[in-house]
């Protein structure tokens, strides 16, 4: 705090190796101000100022934020008791900020009073705010202090004004009330009412209410006040009371667009407009946030001394009144605060007049109309003419006017329009003359468009998805149609069965089209067998909605498909591949299979084997036989199709055909633990689809993965060089089974999981050689046969030929000579 006396510049110097940097330096700015104040006399009848002080500031600079804080410690901000005036910096680096206290507000003051400001600034806005500062307002003990407590309202309402004493010790010693012109007003007559009131800690407030009958003008009155304590005698003080009207026309409209409903104020003061707020016809008041329903226009006072408030109601909200309604317009003073609000009604006549246009596909007959609301009798007219006012008399050019029958509240009257008058977009206006809502030939436009759809049949193939499309014409800009397509059964396709379409209603370009898209997926085309099918394109405007529907076929017609049938199988096996051709009526005319280098595959030749296949049922299939000598490693054939019915020649599809090895290696176990057997296939695609392994047990039976107590059974991954290693881990409870055998054998087999009509591989055997342990008190080895006799007093152990193993049993561990003797010897 010492230091911090002066603005002062600081550096922060910043070494970095990771950025090369040794003492950068960055400048940082400490700025200080002063904040005092100077205590003010103040009185309590007129608005007051309280000044806070700020020096030292940059000059000419940005202005600190101010905030001001009342007697009870709240913050103060800008309202009917107060106005902040936050000041600029002069050039000698001075702010002067200034809260200016409301007449209405000091008049609640009966002593001298403290608030407090505090400074924050605005130039660097991470600072601190300054602590508070006191800003004493004296009040003199001297003198006694009158608020005149003025009134704005209704012409030709009762209206009380007064005026409140302050400063008192003791009740007033006389009141009095006069005019303007000071002729005495007497209590009881001519409809004035005098209130001298009680005193009351220390005020006393004194009322005159005056009479409906005068209070027609702006008046100003006087009350006086005898106050022996202070030495006052009939002490005058004006008091205003000013009148004002109201007024507002009923006023016919139509829901179907917004509507504006006026409230005139008159009589007003320049530059003093009155508040005005509204209520809906349920009594809620409007409020200027409702943006949705409702625009508020309070208006200003012009040179006659009018306000017109506007009362705009949107659309969205017309549209809710089916009858008649009314708002109120309440209107209170601004100028005098406690003045009494004044409310009239705002009615509005509700009629409506409602087009019904129509969309629908061209050269087709339409029905357009226009239908009335808000009706107590028949409508006395009803006439239709063409866009340029030309009349429609019906029965002429196939036209027909019916004017409709009034029911309710309502009557419709319809146009017909024939299909020789519906090749373009045209408008019509239907007029209405109604003597309830002083209407004579009320014209609306009523709408006619019409649109083009168009399709083209497709011939397709069942064997990959296909897209139908209906193209829709002559449309608005951004006015798209609703399209919805039905199935050869007649069914509504639903945009929610994304495994069989997808759809894609489109949006209209720039020429006024449309394009509707249905794509069928392929398993649904799948289904589809016959020669053609039809799908149904149905349109709707979706501008004008009731508009009738129109409906297209779009027709498809099946092509052929080829399907290749590749296998991957055990390398060096004899192979067969095919293709299936559908969408035929006949023999496909040729069939031949070459190399993947497109050299021809004569059957009969180097072993390979040809069949063309039969026709049957619209599908031919054709098979190549390759021999097992050919089956070496992975290669790609190709079927080649002539159908004069589909205009193929020589159609090439490729066909492939991939090779893999199954392999194992014996491995030693015991039987005391988990074991796994290991069953190796290569040459598979590097990090591709992996087989399906099947393993057998040593009685040729599948083993089964829900056998988890003898087995678990990992498929594996096919590594980057084709290498797959699936393995079987042989729990311990069934080793223990193979304790007594020297060696077990399982077997596994191999299936492509990538082409699933292949076949599985032969069974390859994956060997367990078991493991024996040397065992206490045992006979050991099943390899050596033991035969015990004494040789001097020793014993003899004869080990099988070519036996390395030498066996010593410790039961025949004795004092005496061992001799180990190896046949022949």
């Amino acid at each position: 705090a010492d230091q911090n006396k002066a603005d002062t510049t600081y550096k922060c110097l910043i070494s970095s190796t990771e950025h090369g940097k040794t003492d950068e330096p960055t400048t940082v700015n400490l700025k200080v101000f002063t904040v005092t104040s100077t205590p003010k006399d103040v009185t309590t009848d007129a608005d007051q100022t309280l000044t806070c002080n700020i020096g030292q500031l940059d000059a000419s600079g940005t202005p600190a934020t101010v905030t001001w804080k009342d007697p009870e410690n709240t913050e103060v901000v800008a309202s009917g008791d107060y106005e902040l005036t936050p000041g600029t910096v002069d050039e000698s680096g001075n702010q002067a900020a200034v809260l200016t206290i409301k007449q209405a507000k000091m008049a609640t003051f009966s002593a001298s009073f403290t608030y407090k400001c505090s400074v924050k600034s605005a130039q660097y806005p991470d600072s601190e705010p300054s602590p508070d500062v006191e800003v004493k307002a004296n009040l003199p003990s001297d003198s006694i202090a009158v608020v005149a407590v003025n009134k704005e309202q209704l012409t030709g309402t009762v209206a009380t004004i007064s005026c409140t004493v302050s400063g008192l010790t003791k009740k007033l010693d006389g009141v009095k009330w006069t005019k303007s012109d000071d002729t005495p007003i007497t209590t009881g007559v001519d409809d004035y009412t005098i209130v001298d009131g009680s005193f009351s800690g220390d005020s006393q407030t004194t009322t005159l209410t005056v009479g409906a009958d005068q209070n027609n003008a702006d008046t100003t009155y006087k009350c006086l006040i005898t106050s022996n304590e202070y030495g006052e005698t009939d002490k005058p003080t004006s008091v205003n009371l000013k009148v004002f009207t109201v007024t507002s026309t009923p006023k016919s409209v139509t829901t179907d667009t917004e509507q504006m409903l006026t409230c005139t104020i008159g009589n007003l003061d320049a530059n003093q407009a009155v508040t005005v707020t509204w209520k809906d016809p349920e009594g809620s008041t409007v409020s200027d946030t409702d943006t949705t329903n409702y625009e508020l226009t309070p208006g200003t006072v012009d040179g006659s001394g009018n306000q017109e408030a506007v009362l705009t109601i949107k659309q969205v909200k017309m549209a809710t009144f089916s009858a008649s309604f009314a708002y109120k317009c309440s209107v209170t003073s601004s100028q005098y605060t406690g003045s009494p609000p004044a409310e009239i009604n705002v009615e509005a006549k509700v009629y409506k007049i409602e087009a019904v246009n129509k969309e629908q596909l061209k050269g087709t007959e339409a029905k357009i109309s226009c239908t009335v609301t808000g009706l107590t009798k028949q409508l006395e007219e009803v006439k239709w003419t063409a866009s340029d006012n030309s009349p429609i008399t019906s029965g002429d050019d196939d036209f027909t006017i019916e004017p409709g029958t009034f029911s309710g509240d309502t009557q419709t009257t319809i146009l017909t329009v024939p299909k020789g008058k519906t090749d373009t977009d045209k408008t019509y206006n239907c007029l209405i003359t109604s003597n309830e809502h002083s209407l004579a030939d009320k014209s609306t436009t009523v709408h006619l468009k019409v649109f083009t759809i168009t399709s083209t049949s497709k011939s397709v193939t069942t064997d990959t998805e296909q897209m139908l499309t209906c193209t829709i014409g002559n449309l608005d800009a951004n006015q798209a149609v609703t399209v919805t397509w039905k199935d050869p059964e007649g069914s509504t396709v639903s945009d929610t069965d994304t495994t069989n379409y997808e759809l894609n209603s489109g949006k209209v370009d720039g020429s006024g089209n449309q394009e509707s898209v249905l794509t069928i997926k392929k398993v649904k085309m799948a289904t589809l067998t016959g020669p053609s099918f039809i799908y149904k394109c149905s349109v709707t405007s979706s501008q004008y909605t009731g508009s009738p529907p129109a409906e297209i076929d779009v027709v498809l017609k099946v092509l052929h498909t080829v399907a290749a049938v590749n296998k991957e199988q055990l390398k060096g096996t004899e192979a067969m591949i095919s293709c299936t051709v559908t969408g035929l009526t006949k023999q496909l005319d040729a069939v031949k299979w070459t190399t993947s280098d497109d050299t021809p595959i004569t059957s009969g030749e180097d072993d390979f084997t040809i069949d063309p296949g039969t026709f049957g049922g619209g599908i031919q299939t054709t098979i190549l036989t390759v021999p097992e000598a050919k089956t070496d490693q992975d290669k790609t054939y190709k079927c080649l199709i002539t159908s004069d019915e589909h205009s193929l020649t020589a159609d090439s599809t490729d066909v492939h055909l991939k090779v893999f090895t199954v392999t194992s290696t014996p491995k030693s176990v015991t039987t005391d633990v988990d074991q796994t057997l290991t069953c190796s296939i290569k040459e598979l695609d590097a990090s591709g689809t992996p087989a399906t392994v099947i393993w057998k047990d040593t009685q040729d039976a599948e083993v089964l993965s829900s056998d988890t107590a003898n087995y678990e059974s990992k498929q594996g991954t096919v590594n980057s060089d084709g290498t797959q290693l699936s393995e079987l881990v042989i729990k311990k409870d069934k080793m223990a089974t193979f304790a007594d055998q020297d060696s077990f054998t399982y077997k596994c087999s191999a299936k492509s999981a990538q082409y699933s009509d292949s076949p599985a591989s032969t069974y390859v055997d994956v060997v367990a050689n078991v493991e024996k342990k040397d065992k206490e008190e045992e006979d050991g080895g099943s390899n050596a046969a033991v035969i015990a006799g004494a040789v001097a007093g020793g014993v003899v152990f004869v080990a099988a030929a070519g036996v390395a193993a030498v066996f010593v049993y410790k039961k025949f561990c004795l004092a005496t000579t061992v001799a180990v003797v190896t046949p022949p010897v």
